[in-house]
């Protein structure tokens, strides 16, 4: 599990342009709302509040269906 966490911390670094050691709290550290229901899980946050690195690397578009888990993933941004 280290491996892969250090493979996706590399990679986000490098898409973002943030130090690997910040990169986490950058990505994946937002305050949001998040609604789960059996097909859907759909994530509601402020776009204000979502940095322009990951804007830029394209990290906040919708991935749709994810299979692995089983649900349509969305981000909605007021």
């Amino acid at each position: 599990m280290r491996a892969v966490a250090e493979t996706v911390r590399g990679r986000l670094a490098s898409v973002t342009g943030v130090p690997p050691r910040r990169v986490a709290r950058l990505v994946l550290v937002r305050l949001a709302v998040v609604h789960v229901t059996a097909i859907d899980v759909d994530v509601v946050s402020d776009l204000a509040d979502l940095p322009i690195e990951v804007r830029l690397a394209c990290l906040d578009r919708d991935p749709g269906f994810v299979s692995s888990a089983g649900r349509r993933l969305r981000f909605h941004f007021r």
